[in-house]
């Protein structure tokens, strides 16, 4: 056992100490397309009308380096506001778990709607593919967060270099957000970026979307667990990503029982993707013992050895990727929905908790829906983060990095003539922007905390309200 955990220390060392000693630079730029706003609209339905411009889709590929720290090429897309501006505020998004390497970004797929999203209302959006998808060579270090980390920091340096050659020029002002394993990613992002700032950048918000955040936890009470999970391919996913990192075991069949064992092999031979992987799994176990339980794919030895030893290297390996035992210093949403069947909800309440003992002051959590599922929360989560991301690029000189962020109640909503704020300190000085970041009003509410709004058209506007070091934003319909 002694020889498993060095193995494991020396892995990491390897992997950290090769990192900062190669370089990184843009290889390439490929125009990927061009979506007017009108049609953009229409893709995203009734949401599309809040859309401010249409985009410009490119495939950038750029040097960063792998889990063992050698030179790699990776890809990811860039995506452009079509709006005649040169100047943008740059929002990087960390997609979710993808089928295989060409499922991607910078392929448009693979999660690039949520990116239209973002430079649909205008900021320069950045979508990594990660590590061993796209151009990335081997396989995908899935939920790896460090490697998530990185390959998303080299791909911000090398839009710096896109940006500069397109003559654009990007604010200081970096949003991070990113849903389901972008959730995971983005988090860890967030956190090597405060700890290690790159030069010309500062986060100026954060928004964490369903992420699995406590992957010692989450991950390991699917590997444990005697019930039914609907991805069990997920767990065998994870075992091949971290095998090659951390050395657990020296073949898949000292893990894998041998009736699962050819699916998971194919799978790590990239013959099939991770969807039929799953699919699969899924039929084999349900033939063999009547349910999908992810625990039943393993050896039962391994199983028990797991879970009867809590210094098990799985353990240690999966606790080298949670990423949530930090303090943000950025304003930080965490969003989820409670009926969540993929991403279980508490690691959403377990991560705000720690990083409030800890003592974080500038972060909110909220269950966007309670009945929604892992896809159903998506649009709500993008929707709610892109109007937070608005809402703080408008202005420079009321977000200080030191105040606290509340979500804005106030209703109706949709409203057509007044609007009341609930729970807002007396004498709370309100504001209110379109979406395109001019002010429209603002006004010092008495103690009634009742604002005429008749004489705005029908939008979507963003409302702030400043009391002390509090800074209340939310969203209104205005609709006659």
């Amino acid at each position: 056992m002694k020889k498993m955990y060095l193995r494991l220390i020396i892995s990491l060392l390897v992997i950290f100490s090769n990192y900062p000693l190669v370089g990184q630079k843009l290889i390439s730029t490929t125009p990927a397309g061009i979506i007017s706003r009108d049609f953009l609209s229409f893709l995203f339905g009734a949401n599309g009308a809040l859309l401010e411009n249409g985009i410009e889709l490119y495939k950038i590929t750029y040097t960063t380096v792998d889990v063992f720290g050698k030179p790699d090429t990776a890809s990811g897309l860039v995506i452009l506001p079509s709006n005649g501006k040169k100047s943008f505020f740059p929002v990087i998004y960390q997609h979710g778990t993808v089928d295989d390497r060409n499922d991607v970004p910078s392929n448009v797929k693979g999660g690039w709607e949520a990116g239209a999203v973002f430079a649909g209302l205008g900021f320069f959006t950045i979508l990594p593919d990660y590590l061993g998808l796209g151009t990335s060579r081997g396989y995908h270090p899935y939920v790896h967060a460090a490697s998530q980390s990185w390959a998303a920091t080299d791909m911000l340096k090398a839009a710096v270099t896109f940006a500069a050659n397109t003559g654009i020029t990007l604010n200081e002002k970096l949003f991070i957000t990113g849903y389901s394993q972008g959730g995971h990613a983005s988090m860890a992002l967030h956190r090597d970026l405060e700890k290690n700032p790159m030069p010309g950048f500062k986060v100026a918000a954060a928004a964490h979307l369903s992420g699995p955040y406590s992957i010692s936890t989450s991950m390991l009470d699917i590997l444990l667990s005697d019930k039914e999970y609907g991805t069990s391919g997920y767990v065998p996913h994870t075992l091949l990503a971290y095998n090659p990192i951390y050395k657990l075991y020296t073949n898949l069949n000292q893990v894998i029982k041998p009736a699962y064992l050819d699916i998971v092999l194919r799978r790590q031979k990239e013959e099939i993707g991770l969807n039929q992987m799953n699919t699969l799994l899924t039929a084999a176990l349900k033939k063999d013992y009547g349910k999908a339980i992810p625990s039943y794919i393993f050896q039962d030895s391994v199983v028990n050895n797991i879970k009867n030893n809590p210094n098990h290297p799985v353990r240690l390996a999966l606790k080298a990727n949670d990423t949530y035992d930090w303090v943000p210093k950025a304003p930080t949403r965490i969003l989820y929905c409670k009926a969540d069947e993929q991403v279980v909800y508490t690691n959403a309440i377990f991560a705000d908790s720690v990083m409030r003992a800890r003592g974080a002051q500038n972060i909110f959590i909220k269950d966007l829906n309670s009945s929604f599922t892992h896809g159903q929360c998506v649009e709500p989560a993008l929707l709610n983060s892109v109007l937070f991301f608005k809402s703080l690029s408008v202005s420079t000189s009321l977000f200080a990095v030191n105040s606290k962020t509340t979500d804005l109640k106030v209703y109706p909503n949709p409203a057509s003539t007044y609007l009341y704020f609930e729970n807002l300190p007396h004498a709370s000085k309100v504001e209110w922007f379109n979406l395109q970041g001019q002010k429209m009003g603002n006004v010092t509410l008495d103690s009634r905390n009742e604002l005429f709004i008749g004489d705005l058209s029908d939008g979507i506007y963003l409302f702030r309200a400043i009391s002390g070091n509090e800074l209340f934003t939310g969203k209104v319909v205005i609709k006659k």
